[in-house]
Formats: structure tokens, sequence, C-alpha cells
């Protein structure tokens, strides 16, 4: 990347907030493209906290005495360097002892200064977080406070941003500005750190503290509670507020990210506050879907909530509801409230999909079970897919970028196909010679699908699909592929579900790999190991 980071987001700044769809250019983790926030964020939320080794702590001290003595540009390479390995989300702790421990023995003044020239400088986005964790520590200007303030609009900073804010006289405006201009991880952090001091604050919670574009899970306990929801409940409520509450419930009841309604003390009362709520509004397909995912969670085995079960029950098998979901049906919507209730959808899915295919294509999966629409379904996608140039050497990598969606549709197409053997040979052979994994994956998985459900080998089957198998397996990479690639050109009929561990396209955000040996760190010895 040419010029600094901080001059790529003042440059696409639109008013007081970054443009719409900026994201850093791609930094690649093993083959996975991360979005801006995301491999901090899950390292803050899922993965245990880890330690730098003995080589990596002297790195470290190298670059802050390249700090201490105005070398910045030495001290960026050295935090470039050491971010190649450890990455700079696990390192405040690290970092801040050793400024405290050696403080007498540094020049904490140009330490200070040479970590605002790397976060306002820097091109490397690991060199930056290293700089705004010394600048977290010492006392900045109002200068440096505003350059703080426009690096944490990108959701990669963010998390850093608001750390330093949270020591300023000032911190909780700040990080509530910083709050209603983020959009995923960025908001996720900010909510997490935002204290719900004043009415304002609290309202903003309520209404769109757990709206990010990650997973409203991670917010939905902390909304809980900062926005005093269940308190809420009890009083009146605008129709903009009881559609807030049904969004924060759905997501409290979605615990698989993190801890949500298990968190909530004795939640029993506010949710049938709430479902009471709903008598006296208009409930949206949004309000619906949440009492729906209520009546499953009460009903569930660990947790047997009748009183609960039945008033969501009653509200679902209302009029009100049922006119609601046939209205949203056609729309594209509430499809798994309507599968729910037996509401026949597919036609409506099928026309919506049709006149709106790239806001509804991924919604093919409520059409499983409608085989009347398999066929004029292929036929679409054969015709809105550029199939002639999404062809390419196979690679171990995602496709990213502006042709990544033409690779998701071909997946979701081919996963439909799948279960109907024979039909759309064509649209698997595309997804055979595209150069993303994932998608030759859906496409190897579905050859496999024919041949279990029919026990015919894909010689017999399909012999243009043998041929392209054929073809593949002299220029496939992934050798998970190649091993499944052979067995189907043997004749191995496959049997059950595969779980080989490979990754999808959603798989995007997974466990970065950063193998550290916990055996080798000792930052808290003797002089002898601080010092090089």
């Amino acid at each position: 990347m040419n010029g600094s980071i901080y001059d790529l987001i003042l440059d696409n700044l639109d008013g007081d907030r970054l443009k719409e769809g900026f994201s850093l250019p791609a930094a690649d983790e093993q083959g996975i493209r991360f979005a801006d926030g995301a491999m901090d964020g899950i390292a803050v939320y899922h993965l245990d906290g880890q330690y730098m080794n003995a080589a990596q702590v002297k790195k470290m001290i190298r670059a802050l005495k390249s700090c201490s003595a105005g070398d910045y540009k030495q001290a960026d390479r050295l935090f470039s360097e050491l971010g190649e390995t450890f990455h700079a989300v696990n390192a405040g702790y690290e970092m801040q002892k050793y400024l405290i421990d050696r403080g007498d023995r540094l020049d904490l003044g140009e330490i200070m200064r040479s970590a605002e020239r790397i976060v306002l400088n820097s091109a490397d986005r690991e060199s930056v977080k290293f700089g705004l964790i010394v600048t977290e520590l010492l006392d900045p200007e109002e200068w440096f406070k505003e350059a703080v303030c426009r690096i944490g609009l990108c959701e990669e900073f963010t998390l850093f941003a608001v750390r330093n804010m949270f020591r300023w006289d000032e911190a909780n405006e700040e990080i509530f500005n910083v709050a209603r201009k983020v959009r995923a991880w960025g908001r996720i952090h900010a909510v997490h750190m935002l204290n719900p001091a004043t009415p304002e604050i609290r309202e903003w919670l309520l209404l769109h503290g757990v709206d990010n574009e990650v997973v409203p899970a991670y917010s939905a306990l902390t909304v809980w509670n900062k926005a005093k929801v269940a308190e809420r409940l009890k009083g009146d409520l605008t129709e903009d507020e009881f559609h807030a509450v049904g969004r924060i419930i759905r997501a409290l009841l979605d615990e698989g990210p993190v801890r949500g309604i298990s968190g909530v003390d004795d939640p029993e009362e506010p949710i049938l506050d709430y479902l009471a709520k709903a008598n006296g509004m208009k409930p949206g397909i949004g309000d619906y879907e949440a009492i729906m995912d209520i009546a499953v969670w009460a009903s569930s085995g660990n947790v047997r909530l009748r009183s609960v079960s039945s008033a969501a029950s009653e509200l679902l098998s209302s009029y009100e509801c049922l006119e609601t979901v046939e209205e949203a049906v056609k729309n594209g919507e509430g499809l798994r409230l309507a599968d729910a209730l037996g509401i026949d959808y597919c036609e409506s899915l099928y026309n919506s999909i049709v006149s709106d295919f790239d806001g509804q294509y991924d919604r093919i999966e409520y059409l499983i079970d409608c085989e009347e629409y398999v066929d004029p379904l292929i036929e679409l996608f054969g015709k809105k897919l550029p199939l002639g140039s999404m062809s390419g050497e196979p690679t171990d990598n995602i496709v990213t970028g502006p042709d990544a969606e033409n690779y998701l549709k071909l997946n979701a197409i081919n996963q439909l196909i799948a279960l109907y053997p024979g039909k759309g040979a064509e649209l698997i052979a595309a997804g055979l010679r595209a150069p993303a994994v994932t998608t030759r994956k859906v496409a190897i998985m579905a050859i496999e699908e024919w041949t279990s459900q029919t026990g015919i080998p894909v010689r017999e089957l399909s012999r243009p699909l043998f041929a392209e198998l054929g073809e593949l397996i002299e220029k496939e990479v992934n050798d998970n592929l190649k091993a499944r690639i052979r067995d189907l050109l043997d004749g191995v009929i496959p049997e059950g579900d595969r779980d080989d561990g490979d990754r999808d396209d959603d798989d995007r955000d997974d466990d970065d790999d950063d193998d550290v040996d916990d055996d080798d760190r000792d930052i808290d010895g003797t002089e002898d190991e601080y010092d090089e």
C-alpha cells in the first residue's frame, strides 16, 4: 500500500464518518481474508489471551527502545516484523508493563512522539495498533486525540482507539460518537466500552446497540443490561422501542457466539412482559420471528417455561400473525416462520427471486422441497451467472473482490442441485472449473450426494462430470479434494455426511493460528530478561 493508513482513512472520509463500504487493502492470514476488525474481534471473544515468546519479547523491547531513541522508522519496521508472528491485540499487557517497569530508563516523551508518528505515518496495520497501545498509556495532546477519533472510524482500529479514549476526561462522549459511526466489529467494541450514563445513550443502546454487521448476539447481553430493558418493559414503549426489544431478545436467544439469555437473571418475567406488549402493538414480521424464537426457547428441554411458550404460541396462531407472514413471503421474508406455520410460500418466493435475483438468490434453500421449481431455478441461475468467465486455475483460496458474489451464487444453486441427481450438471461442471476452493468443494459434494442417493458411480451417472473430474485431478491443489476426486473416479460411493474440516466461505472469520510457545514467555522475570 502506498502512503500511510491514516492518510488512506482521511482520503475516504465522508463528512464525519468513513464512506460506505470502505475497507483496508486486503490482508490475508493463511489464505483467509478477514473483514476489518474481524481477526482481533475473534481474538477478544473466542481465544484465550496469548503471550509472547522470548524472541517476540526481545523484538518488542528493541522497538520500544527505538521509540525512546526517536527512531520511529526503525520502531515501525520492528513492530511490523513483530506483527507478522504476534498480533498487537494480545500485546497490551506486556508492552505497557515493560514501559511502567522500565520507564525510568526510557525517554517516555520521545516514546510518545515516536508512537504518534507511527500511528500517523505507518502503512502497516499491526504497527499502527502497537503505536496506539503505547499512546493509550501516555497522555496525548488534543491534536492527537482528534487523530485517534478519526482512525477509530476504521473498524480495524476502533478497539484500540476506544481503549485510548477510555482514559480521557471526555471518554464517554468520544466513545459514543464513534459507536454511532461504525457498523461492524467497531460498534461491538464501542458498545462494550460505552457507559450508559445519560438517557440519550441508554435510548441509543436500546434502539441500535445490537445493530451491527457481524452478529447481534455479541452485544445482546451488554445492551440488555446497559439499556435496562427489563425495567423499560414495565413502562410504555413506542413502536420503534418495541421492535428494538424484539431484536435484542432474538439476539439474546442466539447463544452461539457468546453468552446471552442464560446471563439474564429470571428471564421469564421480562419475556412475558414483552409478549404482553405485543398485544397492544402491531407486530411486524421481525417481531413475530422473535416471538417464534421465544416459543422454541421456552419449550426446550432445559428451559420449560409453559407460561412463556403458551403466550408466544397464542400470538403466533393469531389471524394478525398469519396475515403478516403471508404478506412478508411475497418479498422473500419470514420464510422460516412461514415454514413453521405451514404457509405455502414456494410460488411467492420463486417470483421474489426472479424479480430480485441479487438480493434474494440465497433464499433458494427454502425451495429445497419445492421440486416443481428446481428446473426453473437451474435455468435462472444459468442465465444470470457469467459461467464462461468463472473458470480458472484451481487455488486453495476463496475468491474475494467484486467476483466473489458470483461464486457464492453458484455455491447456492449447487447445494440445491445436490438433492436432485441428474439435474443441472452444467452448473456443477462450472463449479469444478472454479478457482475458488470452496466452489470446487461444493461441486464435489453435489456429485458425492448424487452417487450416494442413487448408488451409481459417477462414471455411469454422468460421463461429462466424470470427464471434468478427470481433468481436475491433474490440477487440483487441495490434497483433501484431490483424494475425494480420486475416490469418485474409482467408483467409491460415499456414505453419510462428510465433515472434512475444509474451510467454507463463511469461515473467513475463523481463528487465526498464531502459534505461540507459552513456555518461552517470562515477561515477569529478572532484569536480564528485559535487557538485550
